[in-house]
């Protein structure tokens, strides 16, 4: 009878398990964004078909694409940590010319997300000597993160 239990369990378990990755399986949407925003995202880099389907499937849908990259970068989970590593001002380029107000108004938030991680550095008179004070891997997460903040605030200045 244990045998019985054990396997019973075991096969919820089991079935829970597959549930529970099907359900948090990303989309092709998000897919496609984390190859965008990973870096390298060129023909060379990801391979032409790629390349060119992902642009495709952005440029057919681009509402649903921003509103995935909203989710994903712009909206409760923010791990600035991570984001030093990705490049997401890439993508806000990438659908500006089809989503012009939207794609600015995201960038607008990833902005005020990063202003206020890198307050400090602002607020800071000598900004070398402060990135000095931090150890080598908080100081390229800080100038990452500011690229990327200057990039955005960029991209709200073009027309």
């Amino acid at each position: 009878m244990i045998r019985t239990i054990t396997l019973s369990v075991g096969a919820a378990a089991l079935a829970l398990s597959l549930a529970c990755t099907q359900e948090s399986r990303p989309s092709e949407t998000a897919l496609d964004i984390q190859t965008i925003v990973g870096g390298n995202f060129t023909p060379d880099g990801v391979g032409p078909d790629l390349h060119r389907q992902t642009l495709e499937r952005l440029h057919q849908r681009p509402d649903a694409y921003l509103t995935t990259f909203a989710e994903m970068y712009a909206g409760q989970r923010f791990e600035p940590q991570k984001w030093a590593d990705l490049y997401l001002p890439t993508f806000l380029e990438l659908v500006q010319k089809d989503e012009p107000a939207r794609s600015r108004e995201v960038a607008r938030r990833l902005i005020e997300r990063l202003d206020a991680v890198l307050y400090t550095l602002d607020q800071s008179r000598d900004r070398d000597a402060f990135l000095k004070l931090l150890s080598s891997e908080a100081a390229r997460v800080v100038q990452r993160l500011d690229r990327q903040r200057a990039e955005l605030r960029a991209l709200l200045s073009e027309k």
